[in-house]
């Protein structure tokens, strides 16, 4: 059954907006036709914003009021497509941190996504779906929401829950009865479906937002993504290896390509996509248990996860494979 509160119930419950936007929040693009909202994320008039809603490096921001604010990019995380903006002089009384809701409260919460013309609600369905960033090819687990609207453009909207924290960025929606839109992303499937009377969307869920928040507040001003350094397809059993990067996580525990692995930490390997999106989850650091077959020997191998920053610096440190060539007798 779906929640049928209005929005001033959810007024109720936090301080989002009805018809206007709450403090903390930016419109984006121009007056008289925002594209999207931003989220401020530090007291220093830091947010967070879909990339596509900031294509260029300095733009506006606008308050309730009108009054319109310079934009800064300072950072673009190119595998989620997100970007770190600074609005330039935001009044102090319109700041408001929004803090990254634990994947524990978004799961058992209703939710409300946030357009520049007010919130609408929707209901959580499910946390296991999959798709792919076009941007980076980095499969993710999305969160489906179903929102009690018709033909709403949701890419790039915040998500928040009924007490007001961040849940998410939209990635996708179904338009009802039509094509797939989407925002830098893929989903596999048919291409003409979709509900009546509803809107299906997409959105990264709070595990991964929250490790990109915390890369843009860092020094660096970089989310640092997990990898182990493998490629690979379905397999029966399993997934089949087709390439093992140099230097990387995985060569440097022993997997080669050809491997077959069929569990991770003792959990089946469904198939490729759902190996990918496990990946993508991991924590820099993490002891990653893979169950492994070689020809006729099954194995397990521990691997580290690393940053992706780290990968590079180690690829580069790999030996390189030399080749000796006899001479002519």
């Amino acid at each position: 059954m779906f929640w049928a509160a209005s929005a001033a119930l959810i007024l109720n419950s936090a301080p989002l907006p009805g018809a206007g936007l709450s403090d903390g929040l930016a419109l984006l693009g121009t007056k008289e036709s925002p594209s999207g909202v931003a989220v401020q994320i530090h007291k220093e008039n830091l947010f967070l914003a879909a990339s596509s809603l900031v294509p260029t490096e300095t733009s506006s921001a606008f308050c309730p009021s009108g009054s319109s604010y310079t934009v800064k990019v300072l950072a673009r995380d190119d595998i989620t497509q997100l970007a770190l903006i600074k609005v330039e002089e935001w009044p102090n009384e319109l700041s408001r941190v929004f803090q990254v809701a634990s994947e524990k409260a978004v799961a058992t919460t209703k939710l409300a996504a946030q357009l520049p013309s007010g919130i609408i609600t929707g209901q959580l369905v499910s946390t296991e779906r999959t798709g792919v960033l076009m941007g980076s090819r980095r499969y993710v687990r999305l969160w489906e929401i179903r929102f009690e609207t018709t033909n709403q453009k949701l890419g790039g909207a915040p998500v928040f829950t009924v007490d007001g924290r961040l849940a998410g960025i939209m990635n996708a929606t179904l338009e009802p009865y039509g094509e797939v839109t989407t925002q830098k992303l893929s989903l596999g499937g048919p291409q003409h479906f979709g509900p009546k009377g509803l809107t299906i969307g997409y959105a990264l869920g709070p595990k991964v937002l929250s490790r990109v928040v915390d890369g843009f507040l860092s020094e660096e001003r970089t989310p640092l993504h997990p990898t182990v350094g493998i490629l690979f397809k379905k397999a029966e059993g399993g997934v089949e290896l087709t390439a093992v990067t140099p230097g990387s996580a995985a060569a440097r525990a022993g997997l080669l390509v050809g491997d077959v692995l069929s569990k991770l930490n003792n959990e089946t390997i469904k198939d490729a996509y759902w190996l990918a999106a496990r990946l993508f989850e991991s924590e820099i650091g993490e002891s990653l248990s893979f169950q492994m077959r070689r020809e006729t020997r099954v194995s397990t191998v521990k691997v580290i996860v690393e940053s992706l920053s780290d990968a590079r610096i180690n690829r580069e440190l790999a030996p390189k494979r030399v080749t000796i060539h006899e001479p002519n007798r």
